[in-house]
C-alpha cells in the first residue's frame, strides 16, 4: 500500500512538474528575431476596406496542455491587425470575456490554441452560441471543435441544409446563389 502511495505522489509531482513546463513557453513573449519575421510576413494592406471599425477578441486561455505557438500567433494576428488596419485585436485568457456584456464590441473571436473545456459556467457557453448565432464571427485555430461540443453539433446542421451545387459539393453561406437545392436530412 505504502508502495502504490509513493508512486501516486510521484506521479503527480511529475504531471505538476509537466503542466509548469507546458505552461511557460506560451508565457514568455515572442523573440524579436520571431517577431520581426512576423512583421514582415504580415500583409501592407487589407484586401477589403471594412465599413466600419472592427474588434477581434483572441482568446488564448488553456485547461490542459498550452501549446508554445500560442503567443506567436497571437503576435501575427495583431500584426496583421495593426498593418492593414482592418481590425483592433484584444488578446485574452481570462473567460470572464465570454460574459454578453463583454463580446458585445467584437465583430469576431479566434480561439487560439485553446485546449481543455474553456467554460465551468455554462452561461459563458450559452453567451458565445448566442455570438454564434448572432451572426459574429468564429476562428478555430487548433482544436476549436473538440472545445465546444455544440458548436460542432451545429456546424453539423449547418453543413447538412447547406446547399449543394451540380457537382455534388456543399456551399456553405451560398444558400442564396441561384439554380442550387437545398439537401435536408
Amino acid at each position: 500500500m505504502r508502495s502504490l502511495l509513493v508512486r501516486a505522489i510521484a506521479f503527480g509531482s511529475f504531471l505538476t512538474a509537466a503542466l509548469v513546463v507546458a505552461r511557460a513557453p506560451a508565457e514568455e513573449p515572442v523573440p524579436a528575431d520571431a517577431l520581426a519575421k512576423i512583421q514582415a510576413a504580415a500583409p501592407d494592406k487589407a484586401t477589403a476596406k471594412p465599413a466600419q471599425p472592427r474588434k477581434l477578441l483572441v482568446y488564448t486561455g488553456c485547461k490542459g496542455f498550452v501549446h508554445s505557438s500560442i503567443p506567436y500567433v497571437a503576435a501575427a494576428i495583431q500584426e496583421i491587425g495593426r498593418k492593414t488596419g482592418a481590425f483592433e485585436v484584444v488578446a485574452s485568457a481570462d473567460p470572464a470575456v465570454f460574459k454578453p456584456e463583454s463580446l458585445q464590441g467584437f465583430a469576431g473571436i479566434c480561439l487560439n490554441n485553446t485546449t481543455g473545456e474553456l467554460f465551468d459556467d455554462p452561461a459563458l457557453k450559452a453567451s458565445l452560441l448566442q455570438f454564434v448565432k448572432d451572426g459574429k464571427g468564429l476562428i478555430g485555430i487548433h482544436g476549436l471543435f473538440r472545445q465546444l461540443a455544440r458548436v460542432r453539433r451545429a456546424a453539423r446542421r449547418v453543413l447538412r441544409r447547406a446547399p449543394v451545387d451540380g457537382e455534388g459539393r456543399r456551399q456553405v453561406g451560398r444558400s442564396h446563389a441561384p439554380g442550387q437545392r437545398r439537401v435536408r436530412r
